[in-house]
Formats: structure tokens, C-alpha cells, sequence
């Protein structure tokens, strides 16, 4: 699935993860980039599409490799800011948002007690983007 991330400040680096494919179905990945602000400061910032299993099954797995890949770039480049978004196919409910926010992410839109949605859109189900919290060693 095509993602892409577009900024008007410099891409200093770009990593990608692709996701063990889920059984026959397409192939998914996630794309991050490290921004460098006006201030001199550095943003890791992670966009993917998720697959869209109807009880979540794909979902889940795909959310525990991003929260290994999102530590993984904070833990490699020693930079903690981490802003992950993109469609996650899941409501509230599915364990791969629980598995998100288990791993320290947090969702903006409920850390703000507003509502967003990615699927299914009408109904508002699921918030985006996920902060991610500063894991050191």
C-alpha cells in the first residue's frame, strides 16, 4: 500500500518496515522519517496503513512490529520525539490498539478527549495520530 510523508522542513533520514505479510493478503509496511525542525531539533515522525482483518487478527500483529520498529528508531538514533499516524482498520476495541497504547503510545485524539476516526470513518472509531513515550537505555 502506497504511504507517503511529506514535510517542508528537511528529511534528514528514512527507514521502512515491512510487516510479515498476514496469510495471502498484501503486503504492508510502515515509512519513517527524521525531520529536522527550524529549531535545530529532530522529529522521528511514522506513517502506515495497517491491513484491515475483520476481527483484527492482521492488525494486531502488524502493531506489535510497529511498536518494535518505533522503539527501534528511538533506540538507534538516541532521539525520543516519535509522532506515528496513519490508518489503523480498527476501532477502540481491537487488541491492536490496546497493544499500541501497552507499548507506551498514546493516542493524541483521546489524551485530548476529542474524537477522529480512520475506520470506519463514519463512525469516528479510532483516533490517530500515537505519540510514542521516551524510551532510554
Amino acid at each position: 500500500f502506497g504511504i507517503a510523508i511529506l514535510s517542508k522542513f528537511p528529511i534528514r533520514q528514512i527507514r521502512t518496515h515491512y510487516y510479515i505479510r498476514y496469510k495471502k493478503k498484501t503486503q504492508r509496511n510502515a515509512m519513517a522519517c527524521l525531520i529536522e525542525l527550524p529549531n535545530k531539533k529532530q522529529v522521528w515522525v511514522v506513517n502506515t496503513h495497517l491491513g484491515c482483518h475483520f476481527i483484527g487478527r492482521e492488525q494486531a500483529q502488524q502493531a506489535r512490529e510497529l511498536a518494535l520498529f518505533v522503539h527501534s528508531l528511538q533506540r538507534d538514533s538516541g532521539i525520543c520525539a516519535v509522532i506515528t499516524c496513519g490508518d489503523f482498520n480498527s476501532p477502540p476495541w481491537f487488541s491492536c490498539i490496546r497493544e499500541l497504547k501497552r507499548q507506551g503510545l498514546r493516542d493524541v485524539w483521546q489524551h485530548k478527549r476529542r474524537f477522529g476516526g480512520t475506520f470506519p470513518s463514519h463512525e469516528q472509531a479510532i483516533g490517530m495520530p500515537f505519540i510514542g513515550k521516551c524510551f532510554r537505555k
